[in-house]
């Protein structure tokens, strides 16, 4: 068994070296320090000392694995892809919206960017157009997505119910002014596209005075044009009305686009083609004046 040396005068052992003999002054008894390995009283041996618990190995966390869902896998590349293209962090939420393929919108540092879940089939192309229309709202970035979205829409979205259109009204019919406003501006531009009047909210209905209305509406997803109800009175001019059949008519050949993760509406084209309308100051200094009347009919 290998001894310990006690220090020296100095207070330092020398490990390995024999110790001489200890010199006492005389009339001194010898001490001895017992350690716990000493012989027992008795001179039976002490039993051997357990040998040192060992270290429990590191615990090493697997690797995450891939996701195991189709539809996970695809929107995480997707956002991945976003990621690298738009230069910001990007996340990605699929929908089952039947009228909103694509929007997006700020949330912080990060854009948020919801996808109908028919992208779970976009190919690489399809992305990379995906990635050119949010970022600048590139015109053939958003017709092939058009394509796209038009190719899936029969397997990912429910069919609508019959939609009822009521494009005649008590004073004005839409169906005429839309024909005259769509020969003379927008000749071949607008297939597909219908014209409806709209209904009477039930805010419209109650007592509380509006503060703001909507006159006209158009839904890229349903290619429909809604006009206000209020607008089909007598003492709204034919010219008024017109000018609003073709600024939603506008909506459908010059589309919206994202820009720094904003939706803009009406882009610069669509307000050059918009001053360029015939009556476009006419009918803007007709609403000044008669907007208080429209809000309370």
């Amino acid at each position: 068994m290998r001894g310990v040396q006690h220090p020296g005068p100095e207070g330092v052992a020398s490990s390995g070296a024999r110790p001489g003999p200890v010199q006492r002054a005389p009339g001194t008894a010898t001490r001895q320090l017992s350690l716990a390995f000493d012989a027992a009283p008795g001179g039976s041996a002490p039993p051997p000392a357990p040998p040192p618990a060992q270290a429990a190995p590191p615990v090493i966390a697997p690797a995450p694995s891939p996701p195991s869902d189709p539809e996970e896998s695809a929107r995480a590349h997707i956002e991945q892809v976003m990621n690298s293209m738009l230069g910001v962090r990007v996340e990605v939420e699929l929908t089952s919206n039947r009228r909103t393929m694509i929007s997006s919108a700020r949330s912080g540092m990060a854009l948020r960017l919801r996808l109908h879940r028919m992208f779970v089939e976009a190919d690489g192309a399809i992305v990379e157009a995906l990635g050119r229309y949010v970022k600048t709202g590139d015109r053939r970035a958003s017709r092939r997505l058009g394509e796209f979205i038009e190719q899936k829409r029969d397997r990912f979205v429910a069919p609508r119910p019959p939609r009822v259109l009521r494009p005649l009204g008590e004073h004005h019919d839409l169906l005429a002014i839309y024909a005259r406003i769509e020969s003379t501006y927008f000749p071949g531009a607008l297939a597909g596209v219908t014209i409806t009047w709209g209904r009477h909210g039930a805010a419209a209905r109650g007592r509380r005075r509006k503060r703001s209305i909507r006159l006209g509406t158009y839904t890229h997803d349903e290619r429909l044009i809604r006009v206000h109800p209020v607008l089909d009175q007598p003492w709204v001019p034919a010219f008024f009305v017109e000018y609003i059949v073709f600024h939603e008519m506008l909506h459908h050949v010059e589309p919206a686009r994202e820009e720094d993760g904003r939706t803009i509406f009406h882009t610069p084209e669509f307000r050059r083609r918009e001053r360029a309308y015939p009556d476009y100051e006419r009918a803007l200094a007709w609403e000044r004046a008669n907007i208080g009347k429209l809000l309370t009919s």
